[in-house]
């Protein structure tokens, strides 16, 4: 008989613990948000801030389904000098020196006792271009646009201008930020949208 409270004990527990950890925002504006060239991850960002921006802000919205196409800008930013890139030894594969080296078959490998460490970088999306449509519960479009949404560094000091070609560079050690900033940008746009057509 013990046993069998603590085993419903424990199971209600988990049931529990499992609905208070669930930070899904609930609001009745169906969301599709799509990209051809920005990586799962930044899509999902700009989705989930959406949701959450439109649940704290119109939380009495009328049924709406928005579809944002995001269209990104990237670049390639060093986020610190070396990362370790792993114990143990690499091989390296020696090119080839023949006039054909289609001829050559598989070409010899060495250990790389070299240095294990190389710069790491990823990449941060500068500039966002948002295509959105909003329709009504009959499927009826009240709303269709596009708009930009640029990233600007959180510190003036890691803007750096190429003085040959003129193009800016974001150099920070956080395009984590960057990207995050800008999908918020993005999402808190598309909820000031549903909350001036729930009204």
């Amino acid at each position: 008989m013990n046993r069998t409270k603590a085993v419903f004990l424990v199971t209600s527990l988990v049931v529990f613990g499992a609905c208070a950890h669930n930070t899904t925002a609930t609001t009745p504006v169906a969301l599709k948000v799509t990209s051809t060239n920005a990586d799962r991850h930044f899509v999902s960002d700009v989705r989930k801030a959406t949701l959450r921006a439109i649940g704290n802000s119109v939380p009495e919205a009328r049924p709406l389904t928005v579809t944002a196409a995001v269209d990104v800008t990237t670049e390639r930013v060093m986020t610190s000098p070396y990362a370790v890139t792993g114990g143990g030894s690499r091989q390296r594969t020696i090119p080839s020196t023949s006039s054909d080296p289609t001829k050559d078959g598989a070409l010899p490998t060495v250990t790389d006792n070299g240095f294990p460490a190389s710069q790491e970088s990823m990449d941060a999306v500068t500039e966002v271009r948002l295509t959105y449509t909003i329709s009504d519960s009959s499927g009826r479009v009240i709303e269709s646009d596009q708009t930009r949404f640029y990233s600007i560094p959180h510190d003036a000091s890691e803007m750096v201008v190429d003085a040959d070609s003129n193009r800016r560079s974001i150099v920070t050690l956080s395009p984590l930020w960057s990207n995050r900033n800008i999908a918020n940008e993005t999402a808190g746009f598309l909820a000031s949208r549903v909350k001036a057509l729930s009204r």
